[in-house]
């Protein structure tokens, strides 16, 4: 077993094109890890697009999950900002 970052130097890794560089808005460019099912008759999509942002959904999953409007609204509020500042402390450091 290996960790994220053990990846990136893995010589059987990059070999496959395991790794594959993603634009992220707001974040730049990332290195994620892409269809490591890689078939010659179907080879697969791979990365169509960027990774959703940090509670870009929070709000549609809290709805699918039956919070009110109101309570939705609440906790949004109550982090407003917060992605930001665990993006900006991700890439800082």
């Amino acid at each position: 077993m290996q960790s994220y970052g053990e990846l990136h130097d893995d010589p059987q890794v990059v070999a496959n094109g395991y790794l594959t560089d993603v634009d992220v808005p707001g974040f730049g460019t990332a290195k994620v890890i892409s269809n490591v099912v890689q078939l010659s008759d179907t080879p697969g999509a791979g990365i169509r697009r960027a990774p959703p942002r940090l509670g870009e959904h929070t709000a549609e999953v809290m709805a699918e999950l039956g919070f009110s409007a109101e309570q939705i609204d609440q906790v949004l509020a109550s982090c407003h900002g917060a992605a930001d500042a665990v993006i900006a402390a991700v890439t800082d450091g």
